[in-house]
């Protein structure tokens, strides 16, 4: 499921393995930098970048599957549109 997203401008609800994946790849590309390069950032592999983004790591539909049975949604905001008004909390 590719999904278009303006990231800039736009909050990305997550409610799927598969939107995490499209959500993640979109986050990643509206920072304008590689696979390759978010791996070295990041400390792991290009495969582990790449199966994050097409959705074929497992833990992704988990976690989306476990906020949801707990009555919550995950959603991706730019950090320079969040505001304490949104009502994010960290944990």
């Amino acid at each position: 499921m590719q999904e278009k997203y303006d990231i800039q401008r736009d909050r990305i609800l997550v409610r799927s393995g598969p939107s995490f994946a499209d959500a993640l790849a979109a986050a990643r590309r509206s920072t304008d930098i590689t696979q390759a390069a978010m791996a070295e950032r990041l400390n792991c592999s290009r495969d582990t970048i790449t199966n994050l983004e097409s959705g074929r790591s497992r833990q992704l539909e988990r976690l989306a599957r476990f906020v949801r049975f707990c009555g919550y949604d995950i959603v991706l905001v730019p950090r320079e549109t969040a505001t304490p008004a949104a009502s994010t909390r960290q944990l």
